[in-house]
């Protein structure tokens, strides 16, 4: 059994044996058959490996909201993840004002940690009660506030739960157009929030976006999460963060106006992924 054969280089030293009397089902007697084994099955693996990828189902379809939203952008319909879209002629921010939001969240971040340790020697724990992190209904009224049914008919949608176990038993909504208020993101809630939940909370918020639209608030809730997201990325959150600027994207190319008030945080958005993160073939390039 010679590595000519086998098309590969030898780390250690396999003495000639006689192949025909080696049982790769039965477990190595020795270390020389162990080596024969290894060898074998490397010789019987393709030397490239495909598989073909399943389609994945949408996790929004596009849907009008009612008038109590009027800045929640409708949400994108795509059957396949989005690809990324370029920004439309206009609709690009300068390479100058790309660079300063950079600078400007690196020192957030820098502060933000700081101010987080303060507050979490200050209090034993959050002053808001905080969800469960499976509770995606809790999240979505934590961060938003009210919820009428037609919201939590599109969370369901979009994580492929029942309603119940989506709002964790509290199936209660409220259609009135009044109820709690929503939450920002302050510092005493980002504090108690660890990176494990926080990347289910991030990844919430790109299911929402997908199945009900981006607003305002989101993108404020957005840059807290990016802005409390530890580096290096972990896989799953560099998955995540690309497809948020994905998201972004196709959202901006879809505007009617580079006068859009939403605009200018969608472009914080990819410009953040993009450069501070490193994403590099997302960044705009003005």
């Amino acid at each position: 059994m010679s590595d000519e054969n086998l098309g590969i280089t030898s780390v250690l030293p396999v003495a000639e044996g006689c192949d025909d009397a080696f049982e790769l089902k039965l477990p190595p007697a020795n270390g020389l058959d162990y080596l024969r084994m290894v060898r074998l099955e490397a010789k019987a693996c393709p030397a490239t490996v495909t598989v073909e990828i399943k389609e994945l189902p949408s996790l929004s379809q596009k849907c009008c909201l009612d008038d109590h939203q009027p800045h929640r952008a409708s949400a994108l319909s795509n059957k396949h993840i989005p690809k990324f879209s370029p920004a439309p002629e206009g609709y690009s921010p300068s390479l100058l004002w790309q660079r300063s939001q950079v600078a400007a969240f690196s020192k957030i971040r820098l502060r933000l940690t700081d101010e987080m340790k303060a507050v979490k020697k200050k209090l034993k724990c959050c002053p808001r009660p905080l969800p469960v992190s499976s509770d995606i209904y809790g999240w979505y009224r934590l961060c938003f506030g009210n919820v009428n049914q037609h919201i939590v008919s599109k969370i369901v949608e979009a994580q492929g739960l029942t309603l119940e176990t989506a709002c964790h038993g509290d199936i209660s909504v409220d259609d009135s157009g009044e109820g709690s208020s929503c939450t920002l993101p302050l510092v005493s809630i980002l504090a108690f929030i660890d990176q494990e939940t926080l990347l289910l909370i991030l990844g919430y918020h790109i299911s929402w976006f997908e199945a009900v639209g981006f607003t305002q608030l989101q993108g404020q809730w957005f840059y807290s999460l990016l802005a409390i997201l530890q580096k290096p990325l972990l896989p799953e959150s560099c998955s995540l963060l690309r497809q948020l600027a994905r998201l972004c994207s196709n959202l901006r190319a879809s505007l009617d106006s580079a006068e859009d008030q939403l605009l200018p945080q969608l472009n914080l958005m990819i410009c953040i992924i993009s450069r501070y993160f490193e994403q590099a073939d997302m960044v705009d390039e003005s």
